[in-house]
């Protein structure tokens, strides 16, 4: 039973198969017809443009609170900066990007 199973398999997989020395070669016409239609471009393409939209909004963040004498003035500089990067986020480039200036 296994052996026939085996040798229908085996002649079911040779005759799916394609056949090895047939040609695919497809060739394509030397040149195609024209209709007198077709236009050269110049170097310059579709001179309609749209303006880009921006999607940034107002820089109206409000004011951080900082304890007073918990932080040293490294500490509340960089607390200062987070804040104005989460700030500069949430405007979505609205707000002027924030630099470390300590």
């Amino acid at each position: 039973m296994r052996v026939a199973i085996c040798v229908f398999v085996l002649a079911a997989a040779v005759a799916a198969s394609p056949f090895l020395d047939a040609d695919a070669t497809i060739t394509a016409p030397a040149s195609l017809p024209s209709n007198g239609t077709h236009h050269r471009h110049n170097g310059t393409h579709n001179p309609h443009r749209e303006p880009t939209p921006t999607f940034k909004q107002e820089c109206n963040c409000p004011a951080p609170i900082i304890p007073v004498d918990q932080l040293s003035a490294a500490q509340k500089c960089e607390f200062q900066y987070a804040h104005n990067m989460a700030c500069f986020y949430r405007a979505q480039g609205g707000c002027p990007s924030p630099t470390l200036a300590c």
